[in-house]
């Protein structure tokens, strides 16, 4: 939730920020915030390229309100709620998303002393599944039972009450424990805090690389795992559709060369995506001849 002091929400202002703000090797990877000028809320994702997709509420948003926001991504679309109605979905097919080490912030844009949200922040919560809209509209003014919270088992990965009175920590509840640092304790004209998020970060699949890229008959992929799973590696064409599932098995922690194979395919731009129960990566290939 976030509640916004009498201040102009047409300036940049960060609800959410993770990564860096696009310097080599500082990608930047998602963001909510209210759009400059327009006091729209917007939500961000970023590719490897330093590229982005957009969902955006139709809208501004007002001062002195407060509101539930949640941005949800599935891996090829981007849905966008306020009070728990959707207010924007983009499709965006499948993402070579960018990786960032930074932490993820809260408040202001990551690591730098600037666009610190000028209000108050309640009830974060990050998801590793994507929520559906009954799931976004049922929680939307509830606060989360232990039920949630004490095991892994919900999807949920961090927690913030925010309940804090004084001090510069913002307990995690959620079974990973990654508390947040609040910016100078609790400030009185702005919100912010960040987590490193040491035990969580990166749970799922990850394609490291495809080499060559464009190829015409077979390259290499290489699948970055944290930890041991059962992984499905499915190809798909540039729209989405599925078209062959050439592995599903399991694989443990470390990285793995795939083969990929072109021969059947015709010249053109493809998908791979890689799922397993704690996520899924996807990257695009082309193949010539």
């Amino acid at each position: 939730r976030v509640w916004s002091e009498d201040y102009d929400l047409g300036s940049w202002q960060e609800f959410v920020f993770k990564g860096g703000n696009n310097p080599p090797g500082q990608p930047r990877q998602y963001l909510i915030r209210p759009e400059s000028g327009t006091g729209r809320l917007q939500f961000q994702i970023y590719d490897v390229d330093g590229e982005h997709e957009s969902a955006k509420s139709d809208e501004a948003m007002e001062n002195g309100a407060c509101y539930h926001v949640a941005a949800v991504y599935t891996g090829t679309i981007m849905r966008l709620y306020l009070n728990g109605y959707l207010v924007d979905e983009d499709s965006t097919g499948a993402m070579n998303m960018a990786q960032s080490g930074e932490p993820l912030t809260f408040g202001r844009l990551g690591s730098e002393n600037a666009e610190y949200f000028n209000g108050s922040l309640d009830e974060v919560r990050l998801w590793n599944t994507a929520r559906t809209a009954e799931q976004v509209m049922a929680m939307r003014d509830d606060t989360l039972s232990a039920a949630y919270y004490a095991t892994p088992d919900s999807g949920l990965v961090g927690y913030w009450r925010l309940d804090e009175a004084a001090g510069e920590l913002a307990e995690d509840l959620s079974v990973f424990g990654n508390d947040g640092t609040r910016f100078g304790g609790v400030p009185e004209t702005a919100c912010a805090f960040d987590v490193s998020m040491d035990e969580y970060e990166q749970p799922g699949p990850w394609i490291e690389g495809i080499r060559p890229d464009p190829f015409q008959q077979e390259a290499e992929m290489i699948i970055r795992m944290d930890r041991s799973d059962r992984v499905i590696v499915q190809i798909l064409d540039a729209e989405g559709r599925l078209i062959t599932t050439p592995f599903n098995g399991r694989l443990s922690v470390g990285s793995h060369r795939h083969r990929l194979d072109g021969s059947a395919l015709h010249p053109g731009h493809y998908m791979v995506r890689i799922s397993s129960s704690n996520g899924s990566s996807t990257a695009r290939f082309a193949v010539v001849r």
